[in-house]
This record gives C-alpha cells, sequence and structure tokens, in this order.
C-alpha cells in the first residue's frame, strides 16, 4: 500500500524542478524591461523561492536541514573550498581568455550592459540557489517522485527486459539483452 504524499512534498518538488521556469514566464507575462533594476528583482524572487523551499524542508517536512546538505560540513571548510575552487576557476578563465583572445571586438559589448557586481552576485546565487534546488529535488521522499516510474534509465531497462527477454545469450560473453540483437 502506498503512503500518502505530503502537499508540501508535491509543492517543494514542484519550486525544486519548475520554479525558474514559471519565474521567468512570470517576469515575462507582465512584460518586464531588461533592465539592471528588474534583473535585481529577479534575483531577489529567486532568493525568496530559495527561502520558501528551506521553510518547507525544515517546517513542512519536519527535516533536519542537514538532509538536503546544510550543515554538514564545517563552515571555514566550506568557505575554504569555496575560495580554492573560485581561484583555479579564475586561472582557468584568465588562460581561457589570454589564450583565445576572447572578449576583444564588437561582439563583446553585448558583456558590458550588466555591472560586473551584479553578474557576480547573479553567480554566487546560482551556485547557492541551484544547489540548493537540486538538492531538494534528491531528498529522499522527493527524489522518488522526480524520478518516477518511467525514468530513462528504468524505461529502457523494463523495454529490454519485457521486448527482449532474459533468453539465450549468443555466446558466454555476451549480456542477455544481446541476444536477439
Amino acid at each position: 500500500m502506498r503512503s500518502k504524499i505530503s502537499p508540501f512534498t508535491w509543492a517543494g518538488l514542484f519550486i525544486s524542478l519548475f520554479g525558474f521556469i514559471a519565474l521567468r514566464l512570470t517576469f515575462r507575462a507582465f512584460g518586464v524591461s531588461n533592465s539592471i533594476t528588474a534583473d535585481v528583482w529577479r534575483e531577489f524572487a529567486v532568493w525568496i523561492m530559495a527561502a520558501v523551499l528551506i521553510v518547507m524542508v525544515r517546517f513542512g517536512e519536519r527535516l533536519p536541514l542537514k538532509s538536503i546538505g546544510l550543515g554538514t560540513a564545517p563552515c571555514r571548510e566550506s568557505i575554504r573550498f569555496g575560495c580554492i575552487l573560485t581561484g583555479l576557476c579564475g586561472v582557468t578563465a584568465w588562460m581561457v581568455i589570454l589564450f583565445t583572445g576572447y572578449g576583444h571586438g564588437p561582439g563583446s559589448a553585448e558583456f558590458n550592459k550588466e555591472p560586473i557586481w551584479f553578474e557576480t552576485l547573479a553567480v554566487i546565487r546560482s551556485g547557492i540557489v541551484e544547489e540548493l534546488f537540486s538538492a531538494v529535488t534528491r531528498l529522499n521522499g522527493w527524489s522518488q517522485l522526480a524520478v518516477a516510474a518511467y525514468s530513462p534509465g528504468q524505461f529502457r531497462w523494463r523495454f529490454l527486459r519485457e521486448h527482449i527477454g532474459p533468453g539465450e545469450s549468443r555466446t558466454s560473453s555476451s549480456p542477455w539483452w544481446l541476444a536477439r540483437c
């Protein structure tokens, strides 16, 4: 018998899977321009979605925040690894820019529309919030819903099992699903 799935589970799964798309469609429906003010409001709305997910995990599902990976490592360690990865990514980006000439010419003028402080905050936000969204999707109960009975891997397995079957293989070393190929 199946256990009843909480509405918080469904709402959290919907937000974590379709929140960004819904937010984008909402801003487009209201005809919001592509100004820095509108972009700041978009980023603020994404942070609100992240806060709603945290509240839903903590108070709706009544799970600790460690269930989504928050608080599993000491803060110093997280900051240290974040700084190391930032340095490595910065060196890699510098090498790509240096050797490819990326960022020079008329095509790069488009990148100068957003201020660098905003782009930096948006990248930090994406690293934090998108990891939170994927962690919520992987959460024990929610991942079972996200990876439904017909996920690509399971569908392929069922197809092979039902249509090809475990019959005799051609050779002793070939797997059973190649038996009738």
